[in-house]
């Protein structure tokens, strides 16, 4: 193809479009009503007058033919031929081109005519799909914050998918029992008379601890999720020691299983004995879970109120609620121990003592629990949102088994002056007739209750407070495990036949643990 043909016919579409364009702009000129109260009288032009603009327009837009060129003789080379195959894909997408044009200005002409009362209309339909339940559709509920896809369900909470709660926690535990282990008269005589350490209860005091939970949402609407959580409690003990070169003196109190009487086992006592005694009585908690989460019923007004006005620079808070349903997975631990320690240096000079002078005397009584629940948990969780505030109240129990682990043992250590030493199994309340590890198992329900209020700093950062009750029957606490009914025959050395009832002996004896107190923290969503 003549490449002046070419061009000619690239100029001619060129000059057609424009041609369109200030057609339709006339006509939409011509045709538009008056939308405002004032009218203008108007009168139609002449035919001449549109004969002549006809005229002008043939006249500005027509063609000249080509003149033609003279020849000139110049230094020329071989040219490639013209790929033919290449102009006539020129060609058409030049026509492409052109019908698109056409088309655009025929679509976008009756837009900018349309009245305003039609543009109007579009902007209601519109606000009609958001509606005023909170039901939003997938083009317009992004004016909620962070809603993606979930626009027809209930988002409620900070916007994230994962979120993490740390709490510092304050609580009192039950205290135990433990009985009367250490004993004293002041008028230096025997039995005792008053109780040192013992006959009360202990390690019922303040304890600090952490909780460290954590979750995290399978889908975008929060239907479904996952959480999990572990706590503990630092160790609370009541620890207490006593030497004595006989003045005070110092005894172990227990109970003849023989005639029933009262005896006291000599630590120090004048001319007799100096010792001293020792006794560590401590316990810890920890517990932990896992739960899927799924939510009941959820009531969010975010999308019909502006709450969430800037969503990130100028957070305001927001208002729902929610009812979610835990199930999953609890683990409960109790530890309790009870020590105590005797050291004992003989000074009898009495013939017949059967003790010679120097002997040195070391034995130890060691009861210790491990209290294991293993079972279910079910719940309810209650959330709602005030603003910047934040309620939240929790009601969960645990059903399962509690497996106790009693585990008593005790033994005494002799040297006798230019002998060996002898070692014997037992003490003083862990004898032969108890020493051992026992295994319980019992079915026990664990309620759970927590309150918290909290303050959204941010959009996914809350500050908490609240308080928190645990109630753990079937406890095996270490100190409920002493028996002070005792043989004396049973007492290292032993001598057989033993003489006497089998004491002490062993029996499980349970009672209930309370854990109460408050946390405060912080939860983050990201």
């Amino acid at each position: 193809m003549d490449r002046n043909l070419r061009n000619r016919l690239v100029a001619g579409a060129a000059i057609c479009v424009a041609m369109i364009a200030c057609a339709s702009a006339t006509q939409a000129q011509q045709g538009a009503r008056p939308t405002g109260r004032t009218r203008v009288a108007t009168r139609p032009a002449s035919p001449n007058a549109n004969s002549s603009i006809r005229q002008f327009n043939k006249a500005q837009f027509e063609i000249p033919e080509p003149r033609p060129l003279k020849e000139k003789k110049v230094a020329t080379r071989p040219v490639k031929e013209i790929d033919e195959e290449q102009v006539e894909n020129d060609d058409v997408e030049m026509a492409e081109f052109v019908e698109t044009s056409e088309s655009e200005l025929k679509t976008s002409e009756p837009e900018r005519s349309a009245p305003a009362t039609e543009r109007g209309t579009v902007t209601l339909e519109r606000s009609i799909l958001k509606g005023s339940s909170g039901w939003a559709d997938e083009t317009t509920c992004d004016s909620c914050g962070e809603c993606e896809s979930c626009c027809r369900c209930c988002v409620c909470g900070p916007p994230g998918m994962f979120w993490v709660r740390d709490e510092y926690i304050g609580w009192h535990a039950t205290a135990g029992h433990v009985p009367a282990l250490v004993g004293t008269n002041p008028n230096g005589t025997l039995p005792s008379s008053q109780t040192l350490y013992g006959n009360q209860n202990y390690n019922g005091g303040y304890r600090s601890g952490n909780w460290l939970q954590g979750g995290m949402w399978f889908d975008e609407c929060r239907q479904w999720g996952v959480q999990a959580d572990y706590f503990f409690l630092g160790q609370l003990s009541s620890p207490y020691f006593a030497s004595s070169d006989g003045d005070p003196i110092l005894t172990r109190p227990f109970t003849n299983a023989n005639n029933g009487a009262r005896s006291d086992e000599l630590v120090a006592f004048p001319g007799r004995v100096v010792g001293q005694i020792g006794i560590s009585n401590y316990n810890n908690f920890a517990g932990a879970g896992a739960s899927f989460r799924h939510n009941l019923c959820c009531f969010n007004d975010c999308c019909e109120t502006p709450c969430n006005d800037g969503c990130g620079n100028c957070f305001q808070g927001q208002n729902c609620c929610r009812l979610d349903l835990l199930a999953g997975f609890r683990y409960y631990e109790f530890n309790d121990n009870l020590n105590i320690r005797e050291q004992l240096t003989s000074i009898d000079q009495q013939s017949g003592s059967g003790v010679a002078v120097g002997t040195q005397t070391n034995l130890f009584d060691s009861f210790r629990t491990r209290n294991r629940f293993y079972g279910g948990e079910l719940g309810l969780v209650a959330t709602r949102y005030e603003g910047r505030w934040m309620v939240e109240g929790a009601a969960k129990v645990g059903l399962g088994t509690t497996q106790q682990i009693v585990t008593i043992d005790g033994g005494t250590t002799v040297s006798f002056p230019g002998q060996t030493t002898a070692v014997n199994q037992g003490g003083l309340l862990a004898l032969s007739s108890n020493i051992g590890k026992y295994n319980h198992n019992s079915f026990t329900a664990i309620p759970q209750l927590s309150a918290r209020l909290g303050f959204r700093i941010t959009e996914r950062i809350t500050i908490l407070g609240g308080y928190t009750a645990i109630y753990w029957n079937n406890v095996a606490a270490a100190g409920n495990q002493v028996n002070t009914n005792v043989n004396p025959n049973l007492v290292p050395p032993v001598t057989t036949p033993v003489v006497g009832p089998n004491q002490p002996s062993y029996s499980l004896h349970t009672s209930h643990l309370w854990l109460q107190g408050f946390t405060v923290g912080a939860e983050i969503y990201f």
